[in-house]
């Protein structure tokens, strides 16, 4: 009987589980079906807030995942049968209050989000300094792509040894606690199953700059040949367009050559 218990993939969500505007893929969902069913372990990297996905994205949520998922871009990880957040990063407010002020006064972004406190509430354009707050765990900045790089680069260039600066998008940007990121949550959850006995082969794949922590952590790299040019540099191989089922052709591959051996 096939045995996929050793295998964990992890993958993030738009441009690579997703086809476009956020659509399922169904090549994707017939290959997980077949992954789990015989004992793969399955979960998300994404930049979105555990509660968005599980209640206005995705239906069925916690039945797809059997491993915890890393959300808000590797600022917690997240138990869906659980309902329960296992780890959790956050900044101080007066630490990115005034940074995040900066740049909503210099840039004007169109739109900007702050999530704050234990239930990673969200503040969309509200002054920063009116969100008193003393708990901040994301920022993100919303803006044509030209101005982004910009923000990227100036934030980078001032605050990038006390925090993570990253696009997770042509058009976002965010400001993470320094410690986080998708690939710290994925040592994580290899943590978790270790000390649960388990010893298990891990594998990212992503796209875009937010996702290249998960590629350096993952046991094998992988990339959707849509993903960013230094993001199929760093992947071991790269597979299809995430229109077309990159995901699925990872759990292919992974099934066929780092399956454990059948007795």
């Amino acid at each position: 009987m096939k045995d996929y218990g050793n295998l964990l993939i992890m993958t993030d969500l738009d441009g690579t589980f997703f086809g476009k505007d956020a659509s399922i893929v169904e090549r994707n969902m017939k290959a997980l079906e077949e992954f789990e069913a015989h004992g793969g372990l399955f979960s998300f990297a994404t930049g979105r807030v555990h509660t968005v996905v599980e209640k206005e994205l995705i239906p069925g949520f916690c039945d797809l995942l059997t491993a915890p998922a890393v959300m808000c871009n590797g600022v917690n990880l997240y138990d869906p049968k659980a309902k329960k957040v296992l780890v959790d990063f956050s900044y101080p407010g007066e630490l990115v209050r005034p940074i995040t002020a900066e740049i909503v006064d210099k840039y004007r972004p169109p739109i900007w989000f702050i999530y704050t406190g234990e239930d990673y509430y969200r503040h969309t354009s509200v002054d920063p300094r009116k969100v008193t707050d003393e708990v901040w765990h994301k920022v993100v900045f919303h803006s044509d792509p030209e101005t982004i790089l910009k923000i990227r680069d100036e934030l980078r260039a001032k605050y990038g040894d006390i925090l993570q600066i990253s696009r997770s998008g042509w058009n976002l940007c965010e400001i993470l606690p320094k410690e986080s990121g998708k690939g710290v949550m994925l040592r994580k959850l290899k943590e978790y199953f270790a000390a649960q006995g388990r010893d298990v082969m891990t594998f990212g794949i992503g796209d875009f700059e937010n996702d290249l922590g998960l590629l350096e952590e993952a046991d094998f790299a992988a990339a959707p040949a849509n993903a960013l040019p230094e993001i199929r540099a760093a992947a071991d191989r790269v597979f299809c367009d995430h229109t077309k089922g990159a995901v699925a052709e990872l759990i292919e591959y992974a099934c066929k050559y780092y399956a454990k051996a059948n007795d």
